[in-house]
């Protein structure tokens, strides 16, 4: 099914330091265990996790541009995992690694995790968190934990061959697609902290839930071939297919008009926001161009993600039969097989130590 693309009313801009970043985060996915050496040289650039990542970091510090990068490919690895242990009805394995990323979310700096989804997190959250105040952070965490809950929500969900309602999985998506942390992370792009009295406005909310809805749905629509082949029930256009009794073909023309008119209401909410700044909303300067820079930020997820799904192999290569893609690692079975191969073992900060 060839998957028509929603016109938005604005430009995306790309990170200038893109080929570095990309660069940088291939060393890292398999430093950290997250990918092996095969399978990176043969599948990193074609996946294209990290352009994914420079293609929302525009105007972040060269330091926060590279955690954005690395984030956006631990998520599509750690996705994959996901993936392969519901496929493979590993559930006992799943718990065990939600358990590890629960409490690296929570203590990324006294973590002991022996998997390398949750080490590598945990490298992540070390080198977010002191771009932030502790109000920052507990927002972030709390959003955290959403998408772990409603991840693991989704392996019940596919393991039982069930499907939400409409409106569940329209507030379940926010959460399992991790969108709404990414909505946090506009701010390490802008190099600014919100007050909680702006973020918390109405017309922000809207702009955040709007972005998130339509990336969300995006990604669904590109990933519907993909899921169907591995009886994945977590998609908009199943999910709506379902529950009106009507053809996918339908289904993905409902998403589209879904999606057009969250577009409109960032718009919307976008202009409001500004008027109020401009007619008696008190912001300083700084936090003023700020605000700025996280909307348009948040225009440049809504503006590229359309277009990145058109390049990555993730999607490009999915055929119908074929439920596990070929460059789904197993990571716990690499980990240890590399630890065997070098005679070594790793450290809490994801080095190797010869023993």
């Amino acid at each position: 099914m060839q998957i028509p693309s929603v016109p938005v009313p604005f430009t995306g801009r790309i990170d200038p330091r893109a080929r570095s970043i990309c660069a940088q985060s291939k060393e890292w996915v398999q430093r950290m265990g997250m990918m092996s050496p095969g399978m990176a040289a043969e599948y990193f650039d074609r996946l294209a996790y990290a352009d994914l990542g420079t293609r929302y970091s525009y105007g972040a510090t060269r330091e926060g541009a590279q955690i954005l990068a690395d984030l956006t490919c631990w998520f599509f690895l750690w996705d994959d995992q996901h993936d392969r242990l519901i496929i493979e009805g590993k559930e006992y394995e799943w718990r065990r690694q939600v358990t590890q990323i629960r409490e690296v979310v929570h203590d990324p700096a006294g973590s002991n995790a022996d998997h390398p989804a949750p080490r590598a997190l945990g490298d992540i959250l070390r080198r977010i968190r002191p771009h932030f105040s502790g109000v920052w952070w507990r927002r972030f965490t709390q959003h955290w934990d959403g998408v772990v809950a409603a991840n693991d929500r989704e392996f019940d969900n596919r393991s039982a061959g069930a499907s939400e309602t409409i409106d569940n999985y329209i507030e379940l998506r926010r959460r399992s697609v991790a969108m709404i942390m990414w909505m946090d992370l506009v701010e390490l792009a802008a190099q600014t902290e919100l007050p909680p009295q702006l973020y918390h406005t109405p017309e922000y909310q809207t702009c955040v839930t709007a972005t998130v809805d339509y990336c969300a749905w995006c990604n669904d629509l590109h990933s519907l071939a993909k899921e169907r082949s591995a009886a994945d029930t977590s998609n908009i256009v199943t999910v709506i297919s379902r529950a009106r009794g009507c053809s996918l073909e339908t289904a993905v023309e409902e998403t589209l008009q879904r999606m057009a008119a969250r577009i409109e209401d960032f718009r919307q909410a976008e202009q409001t926001l500004t008027n109020r700044i401009a007619h008696g909303m008190h912001l300083d300067e700084a936090v003023r161009q700020g605000l700025h820079r996280c909307l348009l930020s948040m225009r440049d997820w809504n503006a590229n993600m359309d277009a990145w799904h058109r390049i990555s192999a993730r999607y490009l290569d999915a055929a119908p039969g074929v439920r596990l893609q070929y460059y789904n690692e197993d990571l716990a079975r690499l980990d240890k097989l590399e630890m065997l191969i070098k005679g070594t073992e790793r450290s809490r900060d994801g080095s190797w130590r010869y023993v």
